[in-house]
Order: structure tokens, then C-alpha cells, then sequence
């Protein structure tokens, strides 16, 4: 039986017959059902560009191909087909080129971050994305509840340079400047809105990094403060190097998921919560202040201890719940102890988890779900005082996609299904209760046919996606209180947000 197809063929005769011109190694066949792409000079049949992660280029017909895209060690050295004065941040994972029929010196290049034109046959390219909008996200974007920060959404897309995004809105104008940070392909990001301090993973070799919003150095002109990144290589970690809760194998398939939860705790926010197979805490060490050392000295930042993330501890003794890795992970909006965590049903059925003691003890509270639903979203009810009631979403088909656990009097607790075919069978990810509703009434759910809004507890539904893309892969969905602003994030569509009316 052959192996990976990972040759590059060619024919002269119309397809009667093929000559391979290249056993294309340690490329194409690990990520060739999603990229690639060829595209032959029109005027000279020997030069031509393939596009894999990176883009490839020939003089000889395929015999020899050259990777414009120079890696060490997981670095990025130099990349020839990438304008660094135009802002055009990274260039990865190629889906089409091609040349233009007037001009062979112009190229377009389809890739994660959008298209990209070359005017001088590939040499140096340009974003040319204006009003088209393709940024990635997986999940795990964080917004602030301030209302002074309207306008700021962080979170991690995939490939979009070695950096997050920070949207950073400019007020009246409704439109958004990108500032790049800290991070790679894809990750979680949690936001201290109170003291302006955020917190960033990776997909690859799974690391964290701290930074400080709107940081300024002594002597600094306020007007023009930046994020301080921490540390200020994107490829070092921080955290002591013997306890890395997002260490993974390179092949995705261990016990970590792709893109591992983390999460703040929201009364004290001295603790971060992060998810392997296993869940890890981190507490900020008493009496000291990462926002007032970072301003100061941000190059030694992550040295102190002074704010969560630098060390870490496994809690359940170190042990697995179900031996799934963690897909989901939520802390109780009143209590920082009181955690709800789901799994990923990789190598048994889902489960979900409920800890009242940080994650020593744990109780599975999976009952009545489907065995192979991905747990895309936990909700805490934000009208339960003691955390009782809680809501999952769930990715997949074939079953009931939202879900409410609950405990009627006299009967054992069991999850009620809110969706009843009622939504469309499709994958549902970000869910949010309206708190200006005390009754839990208006609840809205993102899917992959958009958004959904009910105003009696889900015993019907609505479509509210005007205005969306049709096709939108949801991801999240958040509510940004002061001004009732519903936010969406997508995976290949950006974020939208529009206005939710009152309860």
C-alpha cells in the first residue's frame, strides 16, 4: 500500500501521462488536505510557485524547490516574500495563487491571514485585505467589563503573526486597529480588566505569556503607551521550567487538546486555572504587585512572582479524571474555588466535572448527555447564587446541542435539553444569559448557522444572525454589559457584535 501522496507530477500530454518532478518531503503530507496549491508562470513553464505552509518557489520546473520561508528551531528567520514595512504581519498556509492573465509580474496569494499581491513576480507581497475579513479564531478570546474599554477584545487567531491581536476600537469611528503581541497559531487568552493585565497561551509547545495594557516606562509620554509583552521573546516561556501545564507531543494526539483552556478566577484574580488532562493553579504570591514591577521594569517581569502564571501545581493529586484531555473549563462568577470542567470524548464517552475545593476533589456530573458531544462552552447562570445552575453547548450532529443542568425538588440532578430540534443540528459553541434578566429567561447561543436568541428559557428559538455572513463558523459569544453589545467570534470571519434590546 502506498503512503502519503507527496509528489509533485507533471504531464506534457494533457494528463495521458505524468512524470514526478519532486518527492516533496516532510510537507505536504502532513497538512496537505488543508493547503496547497501550484501556479505555473504563464509565459514559462519551468518557473512556478507552490504554496504549502509557506510559499516554494522553482526555476527548473520542480526539480529543485527553494522555501522562501527560512525556520530554525522554531524561529522565524527570514521570510523573502514578506513586506516587513507594510505591516503585512506573518504569511503562512497557502491555499491558491495566482498570476494575473495581463501581467505575469503580479501575483495573489490566498493564505490564512487573507490575500496578499505581488507587483515584482513574488519577491515582496502586501496585504490587501481592506474590508475583507478572514482572522481565525478557535476560542478562548477574553473582553473587558469596563466601561471605558469599549473598544478592546484580546485574543489569539490562528497565525496571525507571532503575536495576539489586540482590537483596540477608535470610539465613534467603529473601526478597529490590530496591535501585535505575544503568541503563535492559536491560544487562550484571559484579561484582568482591573488592573489591564493579560494573560496569553500557544498551540505550539504550549507556553504562556503575561502583558501589561497601556504600559508606560518612566519618563514615557502617556499619549503613546503600549502593551508590554512578557516575556519579549515569543518563543520563551513563563513559567519555572520544570512545570509546564501545557506541554504537549507535537502530534496533537496526547493529552492535551489543541487549544488547552485557561482561565481566570474573577473575585480576587490572583489565580490562573489551566487545563491539560489534568488541571493546574497557579496563585500570585501575597503582597505584590506584577502591574506596578512591569511598568518599571518589564524586562525582568517574569522573574517575580508577582502576578499568577510563573508557578504552577497540578490539583487532584496530579491524577486524570476520565483520561480525556480537558476541553472546557469554567470558575463560578462568585466563588474562586468552584470550577466546572468538560472533556473531550478522544478516547472515552465526554464528561463533566464539578469541584468546590479548587480542583482536590471532583465530582462527575455528566448524567444524562450525549457520550460524543465536544463541550464547546460552560455557563454558569449568573442568577444562581450558589453556582447550581449551569449551561453546556455542544459540537456535533446527531443530537440536542444546548443543554441546562438542573435539580428539581425531590429528583436527582440531570441535564434538561434546550434545543429539542428546535436549533438547527449543527455545531453549537458560545452561549450567554442575559443578567439584566432575572428570570434566566433570554438566553442567546451561537452556531454554525449563527446566532440564536430564545425569551422563555429555550422552549423555542429564533434566528437573530441579520446582517451576519452566511456560513459563519461561531466560536464564542460574549455580552459586553455596559452597553449590551452581543459579540461573536467566528473562525474565518473575525468578530461582529450588535446591540441586544432589553429583557
Amino acid at each position: 500500500m502506498l503512503g502519503p501522496s507527496t509528489w509533485l507530477l507533471r504531464s506534457v500530454d494533457g494528463g495521458d501521462s505524468w512524470e514526478t518532478r519532486n518527492a516533496i518531503e516532510d510537507s505536504y503530507n502532513t497538512q496537505g488536505w488543508y493547503v496547497g496549491a501550484v501556479a505555473v508562470h504563464p509565459q514559462d513553464p519551468d518557473q512556478l510557485y507552490l504554496g504549502y505552509i509557506g510559499p516554494n518557489r522553482s526555476f527548473d520546473g520542480g526539480k529543485t524547490i527553494e522555501d522562501l520561508v527560512v525556520w530554525k528551531e522554531n524561529r522565524l528567520l527570514a521570510q523573502s516574500v514578506y513586506d516587513q514595512a507594510n505591516g503585512s504581519l506573518i504569511f503562512v498556509d497557502l491555499h491558491a495563487i495566482r498570476y494575473a492573465p495581463s501581467d505575469p509580474d503580479v501575483l495573489y496569494f490566498a493564505s490564512d491571514q487573507g490575500v496578499y499581491r505581488s507587483a515584482d513576480g513574488g519577491r515582496t507581497n502586501v496585504r490587501v485585505n481592506q474590508g475583507f475579513n478572514t482572522t481565525q479564531f478557535y476560542r478562548g478570546v477574553s473582553i473587558s467589563q469596563q466601561p471605558g474599554e469599549r473598544d478592546f477584545i484580546a485574543g489569539v487567531p490562528q497565525d496571525y503573526g507571532v503575536g495576539f491581536l489586540s482590537f483596540q476600537g477608535l470610539g465613534a469611528k467603529e473601526s478597529w486597529t490590530l496591535v501585535q503581541g505575544w503568541g503563535q497559531e492559536a491560544g487562550f487568552s484571559a484579561y484582568d480588566d482591573r488592573q489591564g493585565i493579560g494573560y496569553f497561551t500557544t498551540h505550539t509547545n504550549r507556553m504562556l505569556g503575561r502583558w501589561q495594557k497601556d504600559a508606560c516606562q518612566q519618563g514615557d509620554d502617556p499619549a503613546k503607551c503600549k502593551p508590554v509583552i512578557d516575556p519579549s521573546s515569543a518563543y520563551d516561556p513563563c513559567y519555572i521550567p520544570d512545570v509546564n501545564p501545557f506541554q504537549r507531543s507535537s502530534n496533537c494526539l496526547d493529552n492535551a487538546s489543541f487549544n488547552a483552556p485557561l482561565a481566570l478566577a474573577p473575585v480576587k484574580r490572583d489565580r490562573l486555572y489551566a487545563a491539560r488532562d489534568v488541571i493546574y493553579r497557579s496563585d500570585k504570591a501575597p503582597e505584590h504587585s506584577w502591574s506596578d514591577e512591569v511598568k518599571g521594569n518589564p524586562e525582568n517581569a517574569c522573574n517575580s512572582n508577582a502576578a499568577p502564571g510563573v508557578t504552577w501545581a497540578p490539583t487532584s493529586g496530579g491524577r486524570d479524571l476520565d483520561g480525556n484531555p480537558i476541553f472546557a473549563l469554567a470558575v463560578a462568577p462568585n466563588n474562586d474555588d468552584h470550577l466546572v470542567i468538560a472533556t473531550a470524548p478522544r478516547y472515552g464517552r465526554m464528561n463533566v466535572f464539578r469541584s468546590l475545593d479548587a480542583g482536590r476533589a471532583w465530582q462527575r456530573i455528566t448524567y444524562n448527555l450525549p457520550a460524543n458531544g465536544y463541550p464547546m462552552s460552560l455557563v454558569f447562570d449568573p442568577h444562581s447564587a450558589d453556582g447550581s445552575i449551569l449551561y453546556i453547548t455542544l459540537g456535533g450532529y446527531g443530537f440536542s446541542h444546548v443543554w441546562r443542568l438542573e435539580a428539581p425538588e425531590g429528583k436527582p440532578p440531570e441535564w434538561r435539553d434546550l434545543d429539542g430540534g428546535r436549533l438547527p443540528d449543527v455545531w453549537a459553541s458560545g452561549f450567554v444569559v442575559d443578567p439584566a434578566d432575572a428570570s434566566s429567561r433570554h438566553l442567546y447561543v451561537a452556531t454554525d448557522h449563527g446566532v440564536y436568541r430564545s425569551a422563555d428559557g429555550g422552549a423555542s428559538w429564533q434566528a437573530w444572525s441579520e446582517g451576519l455572513y452566511p456560513g459563519v463558523l461561531s466560536v464564542e459569544l460574549f455580552l459586553f454589559q455596559p452597553e449590551r453589545l452581543l459579540r461573536l467570534v467566528t473562525h474565518g470571519s473575525g468578530i461582529w457584535q450588535r446591540r441586544v434590546p432589553g429583557p
